[in-house]
C-alpha cells in the first residue's frame, strides 16, 4: 500500500506541477489578492495543458493533461476534452 500511495502521489504531484506551475500560467500574489478577471478568464490564465497529443497520457491521466478544459467544464467527460480544446483555443484567439 505504501508503494502504491507513493507512486500515485508522485504521479499526481507531477501532473499538477506541469499544469499549474509553469511559465505560461499567472497567479495572483499578495500584492494582488483580489481576482479582477471573470472566473473563466482566471481559469485560463492560471492553468495550462500538457501532452495533449498523447492518447496514452489522456487515458492514464483521465484527461487531467487537459487542465484548462477540466477547469472550465468539470462535469463533462474527459473523452470530450480534445474536441473542447480546439473550441477553447479558437474562442481565446
Amino acid at each position: 500500500m505504501l508503494i502504491y500511495d507513493a507512486v500515485c502521489g508522485m504521479s499526481m504531484a507531477t501532473v499538477f506541477q506541469l499544469v499549474h506551475v509553469v511559465e505560461e500560467t499567472e497567479f495572483k500574489t499578495i500584492d494582488q489578492p483580489k481576482v479582477e478577471e471573470e472566473w473563466m478568464i482566471h481559469q485560463i490564465q492560471s492553468t495550462a495543458n500538457c501532452a495533449t497529443g498523447s492518447k496514452v497520457l489522456i487515458w492514464l491521466l483521465g484527461g487531467l493533461n487537459f487542465q484548462v478544459e477540466h477547469q472550465l467544464f468539470p462535469k463533462i467527460s474527459h473523452v470530450h476534452y480534445p474536441a473542447l480544446n480546439r473550441i477553447v483555443k479558437q474562442t481565446c484567439r
